[in-house]
């Protein structure tokens, strides 16, 4: 099958999208890439955030050589690449759109210069539930109470333990999360506090995080005389969810990501050769992809 034809079979071609995002919104654009549609980013004067971020090929420095920006820019196009026509199209989606003070003006104002008409842009608003999701206890806790929310670090409000434990050696860590009573006696087993065990009151969770002090020195007296891969097998083998925390290039070599397809190497105009994720969707009938 030609790559005209594949491309045709993803389940968002022919849709064109203008992406506004800086680097905080990528995976948006990238997901709408991968699975067909051509996204158009559209960057301020001296590029986007995101060429900024290392690392750089060959410790450059220089914006077009950033791996970040290759990794989660791979599947976009830059309005560089685009026609004379293309780019007045984009001009004008961008000042109705600065103009515009609701979403209906600017569909109005859109449709009235037929952008919405394939192969054309479509204009949509994303509303991230997730991110209200998370932040909708506190924002309500300090609209009934005044109260700021206090800095947890990679503390839970529902368990406890849950954090990352250092090991051994310069920036080596454990990620653990103990959901509840068998995974607390487990862990407690573990790590050789049979006092832990032994103790009743620890088996309610408000008691171990009112103690997470404690418990968080016990759990690193532990992890710091014991090898990483150790530590995570007997955890996960006691049911207890732990995994070490790991860099790009222990990320690369995983098993579990090797096999799921997690990475992909793709053809890079500058950089040549480059390692980056796959797709975030698969799917049976359109299958997504990740092309330069």
């Amino acid at each position: 099958m030609s790559g005209d034809a594949a491309a045709r079979l993803t389940p968002l071609a022919g849709l064109r999208v203008l992406d506004l995002a800086d680097e905080w919104g990528i995976l948006t654009g990238n997901i709408l890439a991968d699975l067909g549609a051509d996204v158009v980013a559209v960057e301020p004067p001296g590029g986007l955030t995101a060429r900024r971020i290392g690392r750089f090929e060959h410790d450059s420095g220089r914006p077009e050589d950033s791996l970040f920006w290759a990794a989660y820019f791979v599947s976009l196009l830059q309005t560089g690449e685009e026609s004379e026509d293309e780019l007045g199209r984009i001009h004008d989606v961008l000042e109705r759109f600065t103009r515009s003070k609701t979403k209906q003006q600017l569909l109005e104002g859109a449709l009235a210069r037929g952008l919405l008409l394939s192969p054309t842009f479509t204009v949509a608003e994303v509303l991230d539930s997730p991110q209200l999701d998370f932040l909708a206890p506190a924002y309500l806790d300090h609209q009934a109470s005044g109260r700021l929310p206090a800095a947890a670090g990679n503390r839970s409000p529902q368990y406890a333990p849950h954090g990352v434990f250092a090991y051994a050696g310069d920036d080596h860590w454990l990620a653990i999360a103990v959901r509840n009573q068998r995974e607390w006696l487990a862990l407690a087993a573990i790590i050789g506090r049979p006092d832990f065990v032994a103790d009743e009151r620890l088996k309610d969770v408000m008691e171990r995080r009112r103690r997470v002090d404690e418990i968080e020195a016990a759990i690193t007296a532990w992890t710091k005389t014991i090898a990483p891969t150790e530590a995570q097998r007997l955890l996960i083998e006691a049911g207890v969810p732990a995994h070490t925390v790991i860099d790009s290039t222990a990320a690369a070599a995983d098993p579990q990501l090797r096999h799921q397809g997690h990475f992909v190497r793709v053809q890079h105009d500058v950089l040549g050769e480059i390692a980056v994720e796959n797709t975030r969707f698969h799917l049976n009938r359109t299958p997504s992809r990740v092309s330069m």
